[in-house]
């Protein structure tokens, strides 16, 4: 309470009767309403609390809230880097530029400065090894690029 009233500049003051201090009438006169205040803001608090709780004490209720978690789209992103960098680097740029970034053969030929059949030569061997590694056998290079 002495923070509230060095706030108020309650603290310091002087007057006729004497110095104002924890047991004196301008601390009362400050704290009853603030401390009421308080009071009231805890009471709304607790009543917005209780609106948004529901009794669950089976855990029927819980388990139908529950969220599958986010770690596999991490360790999967994870691996595919990995795997990326394992491929050497001319395959995996001609991967990138006509798989991720949506090139045509021709144009990433032209990036490249090499001929259109080495690049998809390139990304057809990239993209077996990627489906090898990462277990999508069965998947044909038509599915792959999709």
């Amino acid at each position: 309470h002495a923070s509230l009233l060095r706030l108020a500049g309650c603290a310091r003051q002087t007057s006729s009767a004497g110095q104002a201090t924890r047991g004196g009438a301008a601390h009362r006169a400050l704290t009853l309403p603030l401390d009421h205040l308080v009071g009231a803001d805890q009471f709304y608090t607790d009543m917005r609390k209780r609106k948004r709780e529901v009794e669950d004490a089976d855990g029927v209720h819980a388990s139908k809230l529950t969220a599958l978690p986010d770690q596999e789209g991490v360790v999967n992103l994870r691996r595919l880097r990995e795997t990326l960098d394992r491929i050497p680097e001319a395959q995996r740029s001609a991967l990138l530029l006509v798989g991720a970034e949506g090139y045509t053969y021709e144009e990433a030929a032209e990036r490249l400065q090499c001929a259109v059949g080495t690049v998809k030569s390139r990304v057809s061997r990239a993209r077996a090894y990627l489906s090898e590694t990462l277990g999508l056998g069965g998947l044909d290079n038509a599915n792959v690029a999709a």
